[in-house]
């Protein structure tokens, strides 16, 4: 969009016969200069002159020599010349002529045009409206403002009326709230569009709406939408949708059940939570025993539902067919992974979720950009794994550091061991110092050929799946190959990193990767961590 420039530069250039800029300015008060850049290919020289529009006098005249086809000179004027229009007239040697123009200006040109503003305010003419719409446009080379947006507007008295509410003690001022009056219409606008349009759109021609409003409406389309676009869009076309507003709404209800559908079991609860104003289901499952939850959300986990009132029928049926024989309950997924899941965490997790949203931001105010791990850092605070990094911080974006990792296991899985050999990197003052050397009596932890453990150096994700995996002492590993780029992935680390993807652990990148030389980040490790206790797999 072309940004109207306010008379504040020390010179307009001018070329080819078009202003490159409208205006110049007054520079101390005592000296207005012009650039001029002119184009004249085949002369020697060129005479300039520069003339007030509306008086015709002549204001400056000079000669210049042309070279290599460009005159370019600076023009002085006298503080003293009026504003307004000046035409640039150029005439080379070999009489061929062009023209520009620029206009200046001055103090008291601004002191004049402020004047008529005040004037038109403090009016109590029946057509003061229009006095305003045509002193802004016939002035628009002068205030700041789009350009587009005020040509998109349907209603341009709609400004003028705005602009008579305000009291300006410069052109300055004036222009930067005109600036605002015209974009605050135009926002208004679009949303207005933006609910007219979705309003009479059939399903067929929502999903273009949705990506062309998508910030308008305050809506996120992601992956699960499009999945699910068909049902959703049939959802919106079925409300009575009257303004923009109501789209969120319509929109968050039709998604509830496709997020569900989407959810594993880590998640499913805390998917349900965030979406029960419109499932109606959450306070349902918690009020159940834990092993009766359990075999809710494996219910909820495998099925695929259409609607709120289904997803509630399968709950029921779920209650009533269970035989209360699963104390410790195991269920088998789609490609044969078995995993545990361990009722006194369960337990836990319900209880957190209740208060996971206010907890959390209470904990640690740096969440927003990782909600999808928040779940799994709280619960994983709650159980005294994870810490934050101080002044109520978790910096879920930075890389996770091997001491910090190291620290993670050793309290997740109780590790123990003593007597292990020290590393030469790692003093008895440091932090973590215990957990380390823990780690190592317990087999995880190890140095380099110098026996170094570099303890604040990140760690990569594919050593992040390598220590959990140890870790956890599964001696189930996996040597199917699940991502694009495998051939990336070390031969130390393929057997951990397909045991983590093949039990649900670590779901890769979304591109279909899982670059293993990337750094982790502490919100991945803590997801990760998190699915690997509560899920008990083993």
């Amino acid at each position: 969009m072309k940004k109207r420039v306010l008379a504040v530069l020390a010179a307009a250039m001018l070329m080819c016969g078009t202003a490159y800029a409208d205006n110049t300015a007054v520079i101390n008060n005592e000296q207005v200069t012009v650039d001029i850049d002119f184009a004249c290919a085949g002369a020697d020289f060129a005479l300039v002159m520069i003339k007030n529009r509306t008086t015709g006098g002549y204001v400056w005249a000079g000669q210049s020599a042309v070279e290599n086809g460009s005159l370019e000179l600076t023009a002085s004027l006298d503080s003293t010349v009026a504003g307004g229009y000046y035409d640039v007239i150029v005439t080379d040697n070999n009489k061929k002529s062009y023209n520009a123009s620029f206009f200046y200006l001055s103090a008291s040109y601004r002191d004049e045009l402020l004047g008529q503003i005040e004037d038109i305010i403090a009016s109590d003419d029946d057509d003061r409206t229009e006095q305003m719409q045509k002193l802004i446009e016939d002035n628009d080379f002068i205030f700041q403002y789009d350009e587009e947006k005020y040509d998109y507007l349907d209603d341009k008295t709609a400004v003028a009326e705005a602009m008579l509410d305000g009291t300006y003690s410069t052109i300055d001022d004036f222009s930067d709230a005109l600036d605002k009056a015209i974009s605050d219409l135009y926002e208004q606008q679009l949303i207005d569009e933006a609910a007219e349009k979705l309003g009479g759109a059939s399903a067929s021609e929502i999903t273009g709406i949705l990506e062309e409003y998508e910030e308008t409406y305050g809506i996120t389309l992601d992956d699960t939408y499009y999945k699910y676009a068909d049902t959703v869009n049939a959802a919106i076309e079925a409300a009575d949708i009257q303004k923009a507003e109501d789209v969120a709404g319509v929109f968050a209800e039709a998604m509830a059940v496709p997020y569900v559908n989407e959810a594993d079991r880590s998640n499913i609860l805390n998917v349900i939570y965030q979406n029960d104003e419109y499932l109606g289901v959450y306070d349902r499952i918690t009020a159940l025993d834990g092993e009766v939850q359990l075999a809710v959300l494996k219910a909820l986990e495998q099925g695929t539902f259409t609607s709120a009132e289904q997803m509630s029928a399968a709950i029921t049926t779920a209650v009533n067919n269970f035989d209360g024989d699963i104390a410790d309950y195991t269920a088998e997924d789609e490609d044969t992974s078995t995993y545990t899941v361990s009722k006194d965490l369960l337990d836990k997790k319900v209880e957190l979720i209740q208060d996971m949203v206010t907890e959390a931001d209470e904990i640690f105010s740096d969440l927003g950009n990782a909600s999808w791990a928040k779940e799994a850092i709280l619960v994983l605070y709650d159980m005294g794994i994870v810490s934050g990094r101080g002044e109520g911080k978790f910096a879920p974006n930075d890389e996770i550091t091997r001491a910090e990792l190291t620290a993670m296991l050793v309290k997740a899985y109780a590790l123990t061991g003593e007597g292990a050999e020290g590393f030469a990197d790692v003093a008895e003052s440091d932090w973590y110092y215990d957990a380390v050397m823990t780690a190592r009596a317990a087999g995880i932890a190890s140095g380099d050929e110098d026996n170094n453990f570099m303890p604040m150096s990140a760690v990569t994700r594919q050593d992040m799946s390598v220590l959990i995996y140890r870790a956890m002492g599964t001696e189930k590993a996996s040597q199917t190959e699940f991502f694009a780029d495998d051939a990336d992935i070390s031969d130390y680390a393929r057997a951990a990193v397909y045991y983590m993807k093949e039990n649900g652990i670590a779901a890769g990148m979304e591109d279909g990767t899982f670059a293993p030389r990337q750094t982790a980040t502490r919100a991945q490790c803590a997801q990760i961590l998190y699915k690997a206790i509560v899920e008990g797999v083993k």
